[in-house]
């Protein structure tokens, strides 16, 4: 049986303890972002407006986002991630956090 770990995405056991507390590469980020607008634009697809419309407002003001469109426009929601996430970066860098993390298998 495959076991799944989560860190913003699926991933195997394995590979979460690989990476433990170290912070991706950004060489991840582009597709990490991919995951996210596929899950989204399915969604938006599966569900009724007024269920989209209630599930999305905490994720539309966590990424700083002006209207529903901009969750599945791609390049809107790239760079909504990109701004909040080099910050925190920034942050977990100058508290001891290493980073460049990539999975060797």
């Amino acid at each position: 049986m495959y076991e799944f770990k989560w860190n913003l995405i699926p991933t195997s056991k394995e590979v979460n303890s690989s990476k433990s507390n170290n912070i991706p590469s950004w060489d991840y980020f582009e597709s990490f972002v991919e995951v996210h607008h596929k899950g989204l634009v399915t969604m938006y697809d599966l569900l009724g407006s007024n269920q989209w419309t209630k599930r999305i407002e905490p994720y539309m003001s966590d990424l700083n986002l002006n209207s529903q469109e901009d969750l599945l426009n791609r390049e809107k929601l790239f760079n909504a991630y990109e701004q909040l996430a080099n910050p925190l970066v920034s942050i977990a860098e100058n508290q001891g956090f290493a980073s460049g993390w990539k999975y060797a298998a």
